[in-house]
Order: structure tokens, then sequence, then C-alpha cells
């Protein structure tokens, strides 16, 4: 909104009026009136934008509670995962699979590149609970030498 109010401040300053077909009104720096107008429906207009912004963000949060996630439906399948999978340890060529589902290469890649990034994670998960389940154990024995 800041951009459009200095935009018509410098027409302003080259002699030009901004003039609103929408809501009928003309804005220059001679008119007190035409400034004052100009400057209020500016201000209902970011306030109607927030408002929008904020019903918006309310109905994401509400489709998200009942279990429903924006964007486009994933084009393959766990099932086709694990198939997937399966034929890359077999050494098929990606674009052989790429061409079984009709989706271009990019997008085995990013599928496998999605798969590297869960199996790291899961990885580091148990990492994480045998480190933890050690350390217990650890302390555990010290206490009772103590």
């Amino acid at each position: 909104m800041e951009d459009f109010i200095s935009i018509v401040n410098r027409l302003n300053e080259r002699g030009l009026s901004f003039h609103s077909l929408q809501e009928n009104i003309t804005m220059d720096k001679s008119s007190s009136t035409g400034q004052l107008m100009f400057h209020l429906f500016a201000a209902f207009a970011e306030f109607e934008r927030n408002l929008i912004l904020e019903r918006s963000a309310a109905c994401r949060a509400a489709a998200r509670a009942r279990g429903r996630f924006g964007g486009r439906p994933e084009k393959l399948t766990s099932s086709d995962l694990d198939l997937l999978k399966t034929l890359i340890d077999n050494g098929t060529p990606i674009k052989t699979i790429a061409e079984k589902w009709h989706v271009s290469r990019t997008t085995i890649y990013r599928y496998l590149n999605k798969m590297m990034i869960e199996d790291k994670k899961m990885n580091q998960m148990t990492n994480y609970s045998e480190t933890k389940k050690l350390l217990f154990y650890k302390d555990t024995h010290r206490r009772h030498f103590i």
C-alpha cells in the first residue's frame, strides 16, 4: 500500500492527478478532500486485504485439522514407491521406470531423493534411541557401583 501511495504522490508532483474509476474519486494535492478520500480508501483497501489473509489462514488451518492438505496429489503411491526401490536396486534404468509410470525422469529422481531423506531421518532416529538406551544403561550401571 505504501508503494501505491508513493506512486500517486509522485504523479501529483508532476502535475498529474489520480482518478479511481471504481470508487469515482480524484486525488490531487490541491484538494484536501480528494487527498483525504484517497487515504481513507487506501486504508480500507489495506484493512480488507488483511481480513482476507486472516480468513484464508483460518480456512487453511481448519482444513488441516480435518486432514485436508493443499497442493497437487502425489503421483506415486506407497506401493509404487516400494516397486520403484526394487526396480532401482535391480538396476532398471530411470528412463524405463519413468516411461512405465508416464512421468518425467525428474519426477523419479525427486521421489528417490525424498526416499533417501526419509531413510536418513529414520536412521538418525534409530541411532538417537540406541544412543539414549546406551546412555541410560551406563547411567544405571554407574549407580550400582556408587
